[in-house]
């Protein structure tokens, strides 16, 4: 559901940052993230981005629990293939840390990304990549 430039899906909601990334912040869910619910996001965003090259923040401190074809798919589809300029993985504690880990050692996302626990230095980081 499109409410103020976002998107409400079950696992996460995506919006526009004003400072011109977008955000993909988990919500506290027991739903694990599937391959249709990464293509929800990956469609949220490609609708709130108008297909704009931009750099992500994934916001994983409410961790959510995802299956391999999500992550594979979040790492390198159509969709996100010269998109996504940089991800910035945010995260607070050891099962959020360990998915993010798994998520850049086994898929290999195209772009560069990097883990943090603070969201000060992933928005600083993420904003040296803004086109």
């Amino acid at each position: 559901m499109l409410v103020n430039n976002s998107i409400t899906c079950t696992c996460a909601v995506v919006s526009v940052d004003p400072k011109g990334f977008l955000r993909m912040t988990m919500r506290k869910t027991e739903d694990e993230i599937d391959l249709a619910e990464a293509k929800l996001h990956i469609e949220a965003a490609h609708t709130l981005t108008a297909g704009k090259r931009m750099p992500v923040l994934i916001d994983a401190r409410n961790y959510v629990s995802m299956t391999k074809e999500a992550r594979e798919y979040f790492s390198k589809n159509e969709i996100v293939e010269g998109k996504r300029i940089a991800e910035a993985l945010l995260v607070n504690n050891l099962a959020s840390k360990l998915m993010a880990k798994a998520y850049t050692v086994f898929n290999k996302p195209d772009n560069p990304h990097k883990i943090f626990t603070s969201e000060n230095e992933a928005v600083k980081w993420l904003l040296n990549f803004k086109s």
